[in-house]
């Protein structure tokens, strides 16, 4: 923890504030007590910094990204209101889906009184909770200058622990207390503040931003004059605007129409059902919001990549993006359940149902391939950019966004089956959803097919009986185009049956079940003999045609030497010359 000073300023500062406050070094005081006192605090220090850090899966973060893994709670908050089935738990979930939550919410602190010294975005203060214990906050923007009162200053607490009022089960006690005072470890006087735990705690981090900011996050260094990031242009080409996914997420939390005409889409959700409408939303945000979040986040650590500079402390921000990107993937209740509910959660529920578990993909239990993969690049791009090599650090991006488009197209293809066997508005909804979160890809490679494929996912519609075939057919044909393969896939398997299931089978042929009939050992065996043969005889001609131009090249030059000397002879006078 102490292999950089920024790591020995946090734990230093934890440790003045953490140090039991009745020990008092004086000339009565034993050393022994005192070193005792400070190598507790440093200890629980020690914990609490590298608690920030924890590795997620074999993945070692360099940098606390813990506020974009916790935007999982807010998703698991918002599906827990919205199965309540009312309209109150409608209206719960967009409030924490628009305001936010669990993601580093800030408190808006009023400057009461005249600041007795300048405060600077990163300085720590201290000061007491609602419980009457100690908390942290962090001024998280803007300078301070000394005198200043009536201005906001915004602060984040230390941990995470203050979370917004309003939410369901929201303990607000390690909250600041609504009105008191800060300290600043050795700076004298007083910062006295006021404020409310119930309107002036907020999150700039919400699901909804990541979308509506789309038009921005989604360009290099948020750049509006620069274009899109290359794998969001497929959907901005698609959907033909970048908030594509707050616009559908809106209109199933507002029980209207959701349209987009130049794709024929004409969804009433006026008709759905609050399961159908709950079905969309949560879906939508986790894996049309986050999910392509993930990308951007990788976007970004090659955008701030300095090859010039390989230090780890010249790429801070690419470290900082690089493990945004690992936080999102995962979420914090990826911890909990080893699952969670953002990517790596689907990508661990599809495996079973499509027998791509395991390193072979060849298993229906244990790690998804797709997980091992993506985090086995995830390990190498981080080791790129700490020495580097942006331009492995990009190749390291698109493959994870390539193996991102797996468990969709899984649950594209799982939810088409199913529904064939329960055609239910909810199931109709997943089908939906899925489909269309993996439509910009396809469009990406053939911009006909997409079309009749949206029109054969209407949520509000039963699908017809051949469309899951039609579907997967089409799939299959791009796989090419999307980079991936039909191993990565696998098919939908029957356990009972300990096979795939008719008509959904896997599309990969190993290697030892050739599909051409009539050929054997022996035929392959004569064929490569042939082949052989043929390079060889073609390699014979050409030698012996560049053999026999050599010598004529070499006859040539000895014709023109001997005329030339014999010229030098007859002007000479001597023998010797």
């Amino acid at each position: 923890l102490a292999n950089t000073q920024q790591n020995i300023e946090v734990v230093l500062k934890c440790i003045l504030v953490s140090a039991p406050s009745n020990i008092e070094p004086g000339p009565t005081m034993q050393l022994p007590a005192l070193l005792l006192a400070v190598t507790a605090a440093a200890a629980s220090c020690r914990s609490s910094h590298a608690a920030a850090f924890a590795s997620i899966e074999d993945y070692h973060p360099k940098t606390d990204v813990g506020f974009l893994s916790d935007l999982a709670l807010d998703l698991r908050e918002m599906d827990l209101l919205l199965k309540t089935g009312d309209d109150e738990g409608f209206r719960l979930a967009k409030d924490i889906y628009t305001h936010g939550g669990y993601a580093a919410p800030h408190a808006n602190l009023l400057i009461a009184e005249d600041l007795p010294y300048a405060l600077d975005a990163g300085d720590e203060l201290i000061g007491t909770g609602i419980d009457g214990g100690k908390v942290t906050v962090t001024v998280e923007k803007g300078s301070h200058e000394k005198g200043e009162r009536g201005t906001t200053l915004r602060v984040l607490h230390s941990g995470n622990d203050c979370h917004r009022s309003g939410l369901p089960n929201t303990d607000t006690s390690r909250c600041l207390m609504e009105k008191g005072a800060l300290e600043m470890v050795g700076k004298e006087g007083e910062v006295a503040y006021t404020y409310s735990t119930t309107n002036d705690i907020k999150s700039d981090h919400t699901i909804r931003n990541m979308s509506v900011n789309a038009k921005s996050k989604y360009r290099p260094h948020g750049n509006n004059h620069e274009g899109y990031y290359h794998d969001f242009q497929k959907y901005v080409d698609y959907f033909e605007h970048p908030d594509f996914a707050n616009r559908l997420i809106e209109s199933a939390f507002d029980k209207v129409f959701y349209s987009l005409e130049s794709r024929g889409i004409q969804w009433d959700f006026t008709s759905l059902s609050q399961r159908a409408r709950r079905t969309m939303i949560i879906h939508a945000a986790a894996y049309m919001i986050l999910a392509p979040f993930v990308i951007r986040e990788l976007e970004t650590a090659v955008d701030h990549c300095d090859r010039s500079c390989p230090a780890e402390n010249c790429n801070h921000d690419s470290f900082h993006a690089m493990d945004g990107a690992v936080a999102l993937y995962t979420g914090t209740l990826h911890r909990d359940t080893g699952k969670g509910n953002l990517m790596f959660g689907l990508a661990q529920n599809m495996c079973p149902e499509f027998r791509t578990c395991g390193s072979g993909a060849a298993s229906t239990s244990g790690t998804a391939k797709v997980n091992i993969d993506v985090f086995t690049v995830f390990k190498e791009m981080q080791n790129n950019l700490v020495n580097g090599r942006c331009l492995e650090a990009k190749l390291n991006k698109d493959t994870v966004a390539h193996e991102m488009m797996v468990p969709l197209i899984q649950a594209s293809l799982l939810s088409l089956h199913m529904e064939q066997e329960s055609d239910t508005d909810e199931a109709r909804a997943e089908r939906a959803v899925f489909t269309t979160a993996v439509l910009p890809l396809v469009y990406h490679c053939d911009r006909e097919i997409v079309d009749y494929v949206a029109k054969h996912v209407d949520p509000t519609r039963e699908a017809d009986a051949n469309t899951f075939a039609i579907i997967k057919e089409h799939y299959e044909e791009h796989y090419r185009c999307m980079v991936i393969g039909c191993l990565d896939v696998g098919g939908i398997w029957d356990p009972a049956a300990n096979n795939y299931v008719e008509g959904a089978e896997t599309c990969y042929v190993p290697p030892d079940e050739s599909p051409i009939e009539g050929i054997n050992f022996e035929h392959v065996l004569f064929i490569a003999c042939v082949v052989i043969g043929v390079l060889g005889l073609i390699a014979f001609v050409m030698r012996r045609r560049r053999l026999a131009k050599f010598r004529r090249q070499q006859a040539q030059d000895a014709l023109d030497y001997d005329s030339e000397d014999e010229e030098n002879f007859a002007d000479d006078d001597s023998l010797s010359s």
